[in-house]
């Protein structure tokens, strides 16, 4: 929407975070960059402030613009929590960033909303990491509202309706929604594998000792992307893998 009106609480400070990094100077060095803006800061705890943002001993004089973007994305957040913002509004903020800078970011995030209490709302595409660290999913289409509740249960809203977002939701949900299961989905591939293994110890199904292939989550990513229905035993073959030496299992 481009309209409409917001009402802020009490004592909220909202913090934006620019994926651009427009608030950061390239020729400073990280110390710099933090010392310049926040002059009151003794060198310890300009040292303290990086470091838990990942930056040690002598990266703290590296220059702004020797920093990968992952790096500089860290460097806003630090700016971001000094500032003493409460509410924050992050757009992509991994948009440009690689798998691995993209999971340091994330855990940098979940760390500043579980254990400073603040509060965070993002856009997101990577939702295979994100899932697991959110209270509370909003999918949206051509502006349109669809789907807004618990992460645990999106899959299962957008499977009901037939909406092709489904499709788009991370795999350990797309496989317990399509294998028809309807309680709260897990919401990681270690979640997935426990909650699998469980259900056929329970139902004390026979499966075969196999060792998995490289590449195997991919392979399950493509089929459950393609496939509109699939039976618990193929999952289960699949999911339900022991790391036991033999010859590889090839998942067509």
């Amino acid at each position: 929407p481009d309209a409409g009106t917001i009402r802020l609480g009490t004592n909220v400070q909202i913090g934006y975070y620019d994926q651009e990094h427009h608030v950061l100077h390239m020729e400073k060095t990280l110390f710099e960059e933090i010392s310049d803006d926040y002059p009151d800061l003794t060198n310890t705890e300009i040292r303290n402030t990086l470091a838990a943002f990942l930056f040690t001993g002598e990266d703290v004089f590296k220059k702004i613009s020797s920093l990968s973007g992952g790096e500089r994305g860290r460097v806003s957040l630090a700016k971001l929590m000094l500032s003493e913002s409460n509410f924050l509004i992050l757009d992509e903020p991994t948009a440009q960033l690689d798998p691995i800078a993209a999971k340091d970011f994330f855990e940098i995030l979940k760390r500043i909303n579980q254990e400073l209490g603040i509060t965070v709302i993002l856009s997101e595409h990577r939702l295979e990491e994100v899932f697991s660290i959110c209270d509370r999913v909003m999918v949206m289409d051509n502006g349109e509202i669809v789907a807004f509740d618990k992460p645990c249960v999106i899959g299962k809203i957008l499977r009901d309706k037939n909406h092709e977002m489904f499709y788009q939701m991370p795999t350990a949900v797309k496989m317990y929604y399509m294998c028809g299961f309807c309680d709260n989905a897990p919401l990681t591939v270690k979640e997935a594998k426990e909650m699998f293994c469980e259900y056929i110890k329970t139902k004390k199904i026979e499966r075969k000792e196999v060792s998995i292939v490289i590449g195997a989550r991919s392979a399950i990513s493509s089929l459950v992307t393609s496939s509109k229905s699939f039976n618990i035993s193929t999952i289960a073959l699949i999911i339900v893998v022991l790391p036991v030496p033999g010859p590889p299992v090839i998942i067509k």
